[in-house]
């Protein structure tokens, strides 16, 4: 019933000329499909036919969409991992990339599907510095926040009072990823779900990159107490 709805998205996001193009065009008809393929045509028959079957709605509907993920798992995780993938590419997308996706917009023939999504009603929306500037720290810290977790697992094998520092950048950081990797498999990754979880990513980095440079300078510093020099000894001495 869907199908032949977005059968025309199909081409464009195939087609699109980079990662971060194609998953924004994947979530963009993706929330076009739910709003008007699900809610529009598909929800009332589904509620039709639970009425006929005495079934709840979500549990009909639970019945028919196990058997499409488990008849295809690859492209179910595939398309995923592309809405998970795509948080990396929006970290560090660059003005070049996002003229290049402008003008593969402007390149597309129209019609009544496209005309829906904001790629194509508003053009693509380039930002200001200071928003890359941001998006690309947060991008950094999110990216390094998985390091935490190893560290801390080690840290807790060795010792058994790890930096609790770095346990929380370790919990923080996978609690983030988690919940990333949940949204792109079962939901449609909407910017606002990433961007909810940027006080999480900040407060974790900072306790991740403060443990780092007191790691850091007990390394400097610790050489230097066990071995003074010569006139720090003499200093020392009068």
């Amino acid at each position: 019933m869907g199908r032949e709805v977005m059968a025309p998205a199909h081409a464009p996001v195939a087609g699109a000329p980079s990662l971060y193009a194609r998953a924004t065009l994947l979530a963009e008809f993706e929330v076009i499909g739910q709003h008007e393929t699900y809610g529009k045509v598909f929800s009332p028959a589904v509620r039709a036919v639970a009425g006929r079957r005495g079934l709840e709605e979500h549990r009909l509907l639970a019945q028919m969409g196990r058997p499409a993920m488990l008849s295809s798992p690859i492209a179910w995780i595939g398309n995923g991992l592309t809405h998970y993938i795509r948080l990396w590419s929006r970290a560090f997308v660059t003005p070049a990339t996002l003229d290049e996706f402008q003008s593969y917009v402007d390149g597309t023939q129209r019609n009544e599907l496209f005309e829906r999504i904001s790629p194509f009603l508003q053009g693509i929306l380039h930002g200001t510095r200071p928003g890359f500037v941001v998006r690309y720290a947060l991008g950094i810290a999110l990216a390094i926040l998985p390091i935490a977790a190893v560290i801390a697992v080690w840290q807790r094998i060795r010792q058994p009072c790890p930096d609790s520092r770095l346990v929380v950048a370790a919990v923080g950081g996978w609690a983030v990823h988690s919940h990333l990797v949940f949204i792109g498999l079962f939901g449609v990754m909407a910017g606002r779900y990433a961007d909810s979880m940027a006080p999480m990513i900040a407060v974790s980095g900072t306790l991740l990159i403060l443990w780092a440079f007191d790691r850091l300078a007990i390394k400097i510093l610790t050489p230097k107490l066990r071995n003074p020099s010569p006139s720090e000894g003499n200093n020392s001495q009068i």
